[in-house]
């Protein structure tokens, strides 16, 4: 089932796949940068509380709430596209617990 225009596909599990691994990757790039930062500049430089608000939300890691939005709603395509058995070999791969890399 395509969108409402008929024009595009929905992700296949491959796809998902990679864009989970490219999200937690760049969240993971995130993360150091602002580790870096905070280290040299200090918490209270821009760039640094810019990071901050990129890569954690509330204190929490996972990413800002835009990135945690994303990262839900791709995560119930995914939820809808799989079976038990797809979901067990791979796990929540959204959330950085893919089973089959580890």
């Amino acid at each position: 089932m395509g969108t409402k225009h008929g024009t595009h596909e929905n992700l296949t599990l491959d796809d998902h796949l990679d864009l989970a691994e490219n999200i937690c990757s760049a969240l993971s790039h995130f993360e150091n940068a602002y580790k870096i930062c905070q280290k040299r500049l200090g918490k209270s430089d821009g760039i640094t509380h810019r990071l901050n608000n990129l890569t954690y939300s509330y204190g929490l890691s996972g990413g800002s709430k835009v990135i945690k939005r994303i990262k839900e709603d791709l995560y119930t395509k995914y939820s809808q596209l799989v079976d038990d058995e797809t979901y067990s070999k791979y796990g929540d791969i959204y959330h950085g617990q893919r089973r089959d890399k580890k």
